[in-house]
């Protein structure tokens, strides 16, 4: 083979369902459900392939790409060199290279060539078209969503998983007075007083069940779950102070910059005498 050769490998199209989702927000005093938040009925985005900030046209195909849409076995009845974005006049200069996308879900088939091509010009996009449609993984910026059919449906069947395995470690503790009132506070970083009714805890906790599962989850997991409510009662008792994220002894001592590092502290077999004296002040605050 002389070097001039080049060996393309075949392209075929994937057998995938992509879905566009409008990344709706809440715009001042506007729900983000009301059309004037996004785009009223008639309205849409056309999306092109960019320009770099040096004149060069972003290529939004591979070359195994390119040639399969250039070949007749495509069907897509592509010029040679017409997807080439070194080329004056190529494909993607053209109006019908833009992708137009309303207020409305809609989707994709990627085992057909024209879908094909319009979610390879979307992924060029990064700026407006994020890969989730997780409030998490988006930018202010970004107006709609590619997401996997595949990957959601495995996305809630995670969630399901977890929720189950939530609902099951709560089942194992919903008569635990201690465990339970143990987990919210580190689950929800909020206080929960020593005095609180099991009915109260049960309610907290099946609200968490609900909305926050993977945060009861990682709650009745932690394995520091025992020091980390030692420091929240400590705090109360006066036996440690917090300042800012940091935690001190009462004397001014610090033991950890933030949560993490006070729990290593208390942790530690050196600083056990300091924890018994901190457990004796917050048991007899219990007193």
């Amino acid at each position: 083979m002389s070097k001039t050769d080049v060996t393309i490998a075949e392209f075929k199209l994937p057998n995938r369902k992509v879905k566009i989702v409008p990344l709706k927000r809440k715009r001042g005093l506007l729900p983000k459900e009301h059309e004037a938040s996004f785009l009223f009925k008639e309205s849409y985005y056309e999306v092109c392939v960019p320009i770099d900030e040096r004149g060069r046209m972003k290529d939004p195909l591979t070359p195994e790409e390119r040639a399969f849409f250039e070949s007749p076995s495509s069907g897509m009845d592509f010029e040679p060199n017409e997807l080439s974005v070194t080329r004056e006049k190529n494909y993607y200069t053209k109006k019908k290279a833009k992708v137009r996308l309303k207020n409305e879900v809609t989707y994709l088939d990627l085992s057909r060539p024209d879908d094909y091509m319009k979610y390879k010009i979307l992924l060029t996009v990064k700026d407006r078209i994020a890969l989730s449609d997780d409030p998490r993984e988006t930018k202010v910026t970004q107006k709609f969503a590619l997401v996997d059919e595949n990957h959601e449906t495995q996305q809630q069947l995670n969630e399901l998983d977890t929720k189950l395995a939530a609902y099951t470690e709560y089942g194992a503790i919903k008569k635990d007075f201690r465990s339970l009132r143990h987990v919210i506070m580190v689950a929800t970083g909020k206080k929960v007083g020593k005095n609180a009714k099991l009915e109260f805890l049960q309610t907290e906790a099946n609200r968490l069940l609900s909305n926050a599962p993977e945060a009861f989850l990682n709650a009745v997991r932690d394995k520091d779950l025992e020091t980390k409510i030692l420091i929240q009662d400590a705090i109360t008792a006066k036996a440690l102070r917090k300042q800012g994220i940091a935690y001190y002894t009462p004397g001014g001592d610090l033991i950890g910059n933030n949560l993490a590092e006070a729990v290593e502290f208390l942790n530690n077999k050196k600083n056990q005498d300091l924890r018994l004296v901190i457990e004796k002040k917050v048991d007899a605050m219990e007193d």
